[in-house]
């Protein structure tokens, strides 16, 4: 399982990397929900589909499991729920 790190804010982030490590990625989650209203705040009109920024997911979208996404889609297996994501 993968350790969640917490980075001093103004600091380059390839600085407080732990020895040896000498590069990073951020992984971000692939199902994410967006709170209730968000969309009709955003829409100008009644049938326009809204999506959201980046900065708007990683500041108020909260990760959906893939378990939740399997049960929502009807889908048997992990397998199944990546191919979502192409």
């Amino acid at each position: 399982m993968l350790e969640t790190l917490h980075f001093e804010e103004g600091v380059p982030i390839l600085r407080q990397l732990p020895k040896p490590f000498t590069s990073a990625a951020f992984l971000l989650h692939p199902f994410v929900r967006m709170p209730d209203g968000w969309e009709e705040q955003k829409r100008k009109r009644p049938y326009e589909h809204m999506y959201p920024s980046d900065e708007e997911i990683i500041a108020m979208g909260r990760p959906v499991s893939w378990q939740s996404v399997m049960t929502v889609c009807g889908l048997r297996s992990e397998k199944e729920t990546a191919r979502l994501r192409l």
